[in-house]
């Protein structure tokens, strides 16, 4: 039975590879034995071992050192591509994103999306201008997408507990509910709940998903609460639920992340925070696969984006 290549290089030692790469270089035992920190004797031993090997003389001793024999000097052409291949398998480059073509796949919910997007791309441009970022449609449950790689990082409103995912806390929100400037609202005492039950509200889409047993914050708050309608609007279209909201008397369901953002983009300012009540609160994790949490180039995107993401959180 003919004998596989992993079997045959298995007994083979592949050092010797690297030293008569160094004799090729140095031309000479003694030098070649100072690069490789090893005694002159010992060198010699090794090339006794290469000559059996390779069942040729390799080197020829001269005034100046030793000269290569044919087959040696045609194994050099072999052994230098050979061992720069190895080099970059067993020590790869440090990550430089100038460099890099590198696609990033990632999923944010709409509703920071609008204005965390512009900032990461922002500085991405900057420091790697060849680095592309493809923003996914937000799942409910990314976790498929993850596993097949067809998403390197998604941010979640749930710590994931299986070890094959690794979950990063960036922070927490609360909901708050926006007017347009000019809403009647605006001239009451909006202390609770019940006075804003006269008007509709329009609120951001998120799937759901029997998969996971998730139930977006959103959703949740209105099945707690007990008191809301049932939506006038849901859209995963950040501007169409600013331009309803902004032309007419319904109001929005956002968070504190929205209060510089609706006020300068659509004059829409908040009527009802629900800061105080921590049961409403949402954690936000950014969770990546375990086998990309030490690829250089992932770690530099998530530093980039953790950048972000925390200033926009805070």
């Amino acid at each position: 039975m003919k004998s596989s290549i992993e079997f045959e290089l298995s007994r083979i030692d592949l050092n010797l590879i690297v030293s008569l790469n160094v004799l090729l270089k140095e031309r000479n035992v003694s030098r070649a034995a100072e690069q490789m920190c090893v005694s002159q004797s010992a060198m010699s031993r090794t090339l006794a071992k290469l000559r059996d090997m390779f069942k040729d003389e390799l080197f020829i001793r001269t005034s100046n050192g030793i000269s290569p024999t044919p087959k040696a000097s045609e194994l050099e052409l072999l052994i230098t591509p050979l061992l720069n291949d190895l080099h970059r398998l067993l020590i790869p480059k440090e990550f430089d994103p100038f460099e890099s073509d590198a696609t990033f796949n990632l999923s944010v919910p709409t509703y920071i999306s609008s204005f965390l997007m512009p900032r990461l791309i922002s500085e991405v441009m900057k420091v790697a201008p060849t680095v592309s970022v493809t923003e996914a449609n937000v799942k409910s449950n990314p976790f498929p997408q993850l596993d097949a790689g067809e998403l390197d990082f998604a941010m979640h409103y749930t710590r994931e507990s299986n070890q094959k995912y690794f979950s990063e806390h960036l922070g927490s929100i609360y909901p708050i509910l926006y007017a347009r400037k000019g809403h009647p609202l605006f001239d009451c005492d909006v202390t609770t709940i019940d006075v804003l039950l006269a008007y509709p509200f329009i609120s951001m889409n998120v799937e759901e998903s029997q998969a996971n047993a998730f139930t977006s914050p959103i959703h949740k708050l209105l099945e707690l609460s007990q008191k809301f309608k049932k939506p006038a609007l849901r859209s995963s279209q950040t501007q169409i639920l600013l331009e309803v909201a902004g032309s007419s008397d319904a109001l929005l369901f956002g968070s504190n992340l929205h209060v510089d953002y609706f006020a300068s983009s659509s004059q829409l300012f908040p009527i009802y925070s629900f800061e105080h009540d921590v049961e409403y609160h949402i954690d936000l994790f950014l969770i990546q696969h375990q086998r990309n949490r030490e690829n250089g180039a992932h770690k530099w995107f998530k530093t980039l984006m953790l950048s972000q993401l925390k200033a926009v959180l805070s």
